[in-house]
């Protein structure tokens, strides 16, 4: 929250000492920096799929914060997330080898996709996290909307005078939603956002619509009635699901689960991944295949998700699974006893300079 901070600190609505609005504009001013590498990242990867004939679409991000914060800075943005054009998606080692050449498992990707294992890609470039979507929602089960939610793409002005494709706010506000689910409602930014893009009044009724195609209506639904409750926004034009994945929902995602920030990475690792796709309507058999998957994947999915496992496939499916217990068990043992985030260093020189002037 570090850039909506400053920016109330800015306008006089929070007041602090010297010391403490000079931490603040730093990390506000490393943020701009990264950003704006961000920005170079992503127009760079969107020129070398362009080279071999792939569109993309840009979103979270800088992308999301150009168009729903006041300035650069303000929305906190570690990677670059693009969505690969539909009419693209028998191309996923081919879009692989473009962005990472090296990557090991090129070759392998497509099956992975096919079997709904991988739904996208975490590569790099010259240092820069790049998180290739293959499906927008990326639970498991196949989108239906594919092709709509690219047919609903605009185009976005980028800070050096192109241009980029991005998701509609209609689109923006239902991904965002399933997110949160994922994210397991832990961090206030997501709050933020939602509430930023509700704001800019998006047609809630195409909303609806994306929402009932995609089987997604308790989950878009209650957590866009839990987001706004919660800022004390209205939610009286929000449908009610009722069913048992309604009062399921209700139970997961109940009041004392939210805004927990790393804790809920402890107390509830994997309930978004494992159970959101069971929540969602008239889609039953393609929930209960991709669950059989994930408890049988092809071996290329071992090689990808587990390499350090060997032997017979029943062998890697239990020494997998036993290890990746062991690793969920010590990574909540570090959260828990983890020590509080220490203060960032002094400023350089550079971003001295760079307060000073802004303040003069």
């Amino acid at each position: 929250m570090t850039g909506l901070l400053w920016a109330r600190a800015e306008a006089g609505e929070l007041k602090g000492d010297e010391q403490w609005e000079r931490t603040l504009a730093m990390l506000t001013l490393r943020n701009e920096a990264h950003h704006r590498h961000l920005w170079e990242a992503l127009e760079d990867v969107t020129d070398r799929l362009a080279g071999i004939g792939v569109q993309i679409a840009a979103f979270k991000g800088v992308t999301a914060e150009a168009r729903w914060f006041d300035r650069i800075g303000e929305r906190p943005c570690h990677d670059v997330d693009i969505l690969i054009d539909p009419a693209e998606l028998d191309r996923a080692d081919d879009i692989a080898a473009c962005i990472a050449p090296d990557h090991p498992l090129i070759g392998h990707f497509q099956e992975l996709f096919r079997y709904g294992l991988v739904q996208a890609l975490g590569l790099e470039v010259d240092d820069m996290s790049i998180d290739v979507h293959f499906d927008l929602f990326k639970l498991g089960i196949p989108s239906r909307t594919s092709r709509l939610v690219w047919e609903r793409t605009q185009q976005l002005d980028t800070p050096s005078g192109g241009s980029v494709r991005v998701l509609d706010s209609e689109t923006a506000l239902v991904h965002r939603l399933v997110n949160i689910n994922r994210d397991r409602f832990r961090y206030l930014l997501a709050y933020a956002e939602i509430a930023r893009i509700v704001s800019s009044e998006p047609d809630l009724h195409a909303v609806q619509d994306l929402a009932r195609v995609e089987g997604l209506e308790v989950i878009v639904n209650k957590s866009l009635a839990a987001v706004l409750s919660t800022l004390g926004l209205p939610t009286e034009d929000i449908p009610r699901p009722q069913g048992w994945r309604a009062r399921a929902w209700d139970y997961l995602w109940r009041p004392k689960t939210r805004l927990l920030g790393e804790t809920s990475t402890a107390e509830y690792a994997r309930r978004g991944y494992l159970l959101m796709p069971a929540l969602t309507t008239d889609r039953t058999v393609e929930a209960l295949r991709w669950i059989a998957t994930n408890l049988f994947p092809p071996r290329s999915h071992l090689d990808f998700r587990h390499p350090d496992t060997g032997g017979p496939y029943p062998v890697r499916i239990l020494t997998s699974r036993v290890r990746q217990l062991m690793r969920n068990r010590r990574a909540r043992s570090e959260i828990v006893h983890r020590e509080p985030p220490a203060m960032p260093g002094p400023p350089s020189d550079v971003e001295t300079r760079a307060w000073r002037h802004r303040h003069t």
